[in-house]
């Protein structure tokens, strides 16, 4: 059975990059791919099977290529992946994956994603050679937020099973063959830390728009923007400095354009002032920040987020909250929600 990816090529290349080889202890094993993914608890199936695990990593941004194989069957059981998201696509062998109500078989013809806020099991066969790409779910967040102007206001869970027939994976699969074939550009990718993001950003909008998930129809009924470029430009200024200070005058002078254009352009295209978008924006991140922060049971208050994102006058902040998510920050953050 062919893979969807090129084994040879990705052998090369992710070879250099070993996280550890030939290692028999389950314990142990378990621990170091859980520093890469989450901790987790897995079983070796049978009594006379002996582990002969290697994984392979490489980091680029908030993205890394990852190369495993265990060598015995085992069992796996996890706590939903609630900050990441993986792409499995085995080079060889099948890995039985069931993540909520969803269930596939991995194989080098079948790809899967695992997104789902639900917990996770899977059987890996001893012959399963896998690739996986694990993506960071603010990558996600960050790339959706360009492309609609808003963040999702519910985690965005993809299918588990890809279509490999599906009419935007081929886009997926060659964008991957390019980064795993050639090792000259990831390798400079991995110590520029620019290019590092641009791969990241391409990846994730790939993946977007080339697997269907739970924001599908929010992101094909975008459209084309018929925007000048420099909103977009201020736009994309907007999302760079959401921690930061920015003030108009900033702002105009870094999209390339005067401050009354900038304002007309806004009004005009984003029925907006450019200041209400931006501070939309910033909205729209501490949400993100107390729904991750409410899934995790992260020991945060509103105000220490809020203020991180430049919202200094809580009265003022928790008004505009309600205004735009109809609910206080206080309950977004409840416990509740988890």
């Amino acid at each position: 059975m062919s893979s969807l990816l090129p084994a040879e090529q990705l052998s090369r290349h992710l070879s250099a990059h070993a996280l550890f080889r030939g290692a028999d202890d389950a314990q142990e094993t378990c621990a170091r791919v859980g520093e890469v993914f989450r901790p987790h608890h897995m079983g070796v199936l049978g009594s006379s099977q002996r582990l002969a695990a290697q994984m392979d990593h490489l980091r680029l941004a908030r993205l890394s290529f990852n190369r495993l194989s265990y060598g015995a069957s085992v069992s796996i059981n996890s706590e939903p992946m609630n900050d990441f998201v993986m792409v499995f696509m085995p080079l060889s062998g099948v890995v039985d994956i069931r993540s909520g109500a969803q269930r596939v078989a991995a194989t080098p013809a079948q790809a899967a994603v695992v997104s789902s806020t639900q917990p996770l099991h899977m059987d890996w066969r001893a012959d399963a050679d896998v690739f996986i790409l694990r993506l960071e779910r603010r990558a996600i967040e960050d790339a959706c937020l360009a492309q609609v102007g808003h963040l999702p206001n519910r985690p965005i869970e993809f299918d588990l099973a890809v279509d490999p027939q599906a009419p935007h994976f081929g886009s997926w699969r060659s964008l991957l063959a390019f980064l795993l074939g050639c090792a000259e550009f990831t390798r400079l990718a991995a110590v520029q830390p620019q290019m590092a993001d641009q791969v990241e950003r391409l990846v994730t909008s790939t993946l977007l728009f080339g697997h269907r998930h739970s924001y599908s129809e929010a992101l094909v009924g975008t459209g084309a923007d018929i925007a000048p470029a420099f909103v977009r430009r201020a736009e994309d200024v907007m999302i760079a400095h959401l921690h930061e200070p920015l003030d108009i005058e900033t702002l105009a002078r870094l999209a390339g354009v005067s401050v009354r254009n900038l304002h007309e352009g806004f009004r005009r295209y984003r029925n907006s002032t450019p200041m209400a978008t931006w501070k939309g924006l910033r909205l729209d991140h501490v949400r993100s920040e107390l729904l991750q922060a409410s899934r995790n049971g992260m020991p945060v208050t509103v105000a220490e987020i809020a203020r991180v994102h430049g919202f200094l006058h809580l009265g003022h902040f928790a008004q505009s909250y309600l205004a735009r998510f109809n609910e206080l920050p206080s309950a977004t953050l409840s416990p509740g929600r988890r």
